[in-house]
């Protein structure tokens, strides 16, 4: 989460419609949205999922869950893209990850728990480009499998 606020609030995409246009359109083209974490524990909420919704055009009714114990999450996509990612990892509660509960969209990485899956990365095609979301600030480079989805995003 920014220290100022969520982007969606800052870029005042409410109030300026062409500029949440302007990225819509970015993605649809063969863009990449990529968002990384968004999670805020003092505020119990992700800040990224407004901009998640706004994006794609319908709420992807996703609910932040925070890591709060060791849980193994399996990669769930096997395509070329994503066939050389680490096929486990492990987020660990003070590394600044995060995870969301998503009713639509699909899990790069997940688990499933008490029958919920609960996701460490998601994608969302829009158009020919997609929207990611990878449950990690980066605060800790290095971690295993965020980094390695990341890179095949290039967002580092």
């Amino acid at each position: 989460m920014s220290q100022r606020g969520s982007y969606y609030e800052i870029e005042q995409l409410a109030e300026r419609p062409g500029r949440l246009g302007a990225l819509v359109s970015f993605v649809k083209r063969g863009g990449t949205l990529i968002l990384l974490d968004g999670w805020s524990a003092a505020k119990g909420r992700n800040s990224l999922v407004q901009l998640l919704a706004a994006v794609l055009g319908s709420d992807p009714r996703c609910t932040p869950v925070p890591v709060t114990n060791e849980q193994s999450q399996n990669l769930r996509i096997s395509t070329s893209f994503f066939e050389s990612l680490e096929p486990k990892i492990k987020p660990l509660p003070g590394m600044g990850l995060s995870n969301m509960q998503c009713q639509n969209g699909t899990a790069i990485y997940s688990a499933f728990v008490k029958k919920v899956e609960t996701s460490a990365a998601m994608l969302w095609p829009l158009g020919k480009g997609g929207v990611y979301w990878i449950g990690s600030s980066f605060t800790r480079p290095n971690i295993r499998g965020y980094q390695q989805v990341c890179e095949r995003m290039y967002c580092l």
